[in-house]
């Protein structure tokens, strides 16, 4: 009964998902996405399964999105009066499916659980922290806006939920803009460096990273085992300078994103959130050279 019940859950999510408004699906479907994801990792944290109904951030990029309120119950979210918030109970069965649902959405392709779970079986009989090829986001999927000013309008309503700070960009002195385009681009190195030194020691780049945010002074969003820890520390003591930088670009990274960097997927998930923001920006300035104004005048009227 329990697999009838998430079959229809899911036909009722990938109905949910078809009709909602085109400019701003990809946006929600991340948004959920990610909050499915969240619960899964940390079930117990009420900051994912809760989300109230003022939230600005809420309100913005799901329930003021035609078909996004739908999208958001069919996902397992129940509105609580009492709380005037929507809260999610699913137990981790049901997250399972309706997360492969999304991602599939999200890639345009048909959603078959079962092969997902084919292919998590699969992915775990692998032996554990070797290095896996990651099928990484390129600019060639970055999602098409319209040009002009209500494409980077609907751009900066995606960049500025992921983007921590970004209504400092607006508010700050000028520098602001221009420190925050360097941050983006030392993650972007940061990103491509540390893929490079898992693949010539076939190492997943989950646990390293972890393991650079704490030798950078930040806190890692998950714990090493001991053997692990110790083989890359060795690893890492093979070029300090090296590992210097990519503790410093890994401290970056976590405090530039709103997202959770705990395995490779998360990861994946900054590296598509840096291409974004980094497409954000370069067509901003090209839009404000082309009107004869500032990027940062230009921010201002998003």
């Amino acid at each position: 009964m329990a697999t009838d019940d998430n079959e229809w859950r899911v036909v009722r999510l990938t109905r949910a998902l078809e009709d909602l408004d085109s400019r701003s699906s990809g946006q929600v479907k991340k948004i959920l996405a990610q909050l499915v994801k969240n619960i899964m990792k940390e079930p117990e944290n009420e900051t994912f399964r809760v989300l109230s109904e003022t939230n600005p951030a809420v309100r913005k990029m799901i329930l003021n999105v035609e078909g996004g309120k739908r999208c958001l119950v069919a996902t397992g979210f129940k509105y609580s009066g009492t709380r005037k918030a929507f809260v999610c109970r699913s137990p981790k069965e049901e997250l399972i499916s309706i997360q492969d649902a999304l991602f599939a959405s999200l890639n345009g392709l048909p959603n078959t659980s079962k092969n997902k779970s084919q292919e998590r079986k699969a992915t775990k009989s692998k032996e554990k922290n070797k290095f896996v090829e990651r099928e990484g986001p390129t600019t060639k999927d970055f999602k098409r806006f319209p040009d002009g000013v209500i494409g980077l309008k609907r751009r900066w309503a995606e960049v500025s939920f992921t983007l921590r700070g970004a209504d400092n960009l607006i508010s700050g002195n000028d520098g602001a803009l221009q420190d925050c385009i360097k941050n983006v681009q030392m993650a972007s190195e940061g990103l491509h460096s540390l893929e490079a030194l898992c693949k010539k020691h076939d190492l997943l780049q989950g646990p390293v990273f972890l393991i650079l945010v704490s030798r950078g002074g930040g806190t890692p969003a998950s714990t090493i085992v001991k053997e692990l820890r110790k083989k890359i520390e060795a690893i890492l003591g093979l070029d300090e300078n090296l590992a210097i930088k990519l503790a410093q670009q890994a401290v970056g990274l976590q405090q530039l994103v709103r997202l959770k960097i705990a395995d490779d997927a998360d990861l994946d998930t900054a590296r598509r959130a840096i291409l974004d923001i980094s497409k954000f920006f370069e067509l901003l300035s090209e839009h404000a050279t082309k009107e004869g104004t500032t990027a940062k005048e230009v921010l201002r009227i998003l």
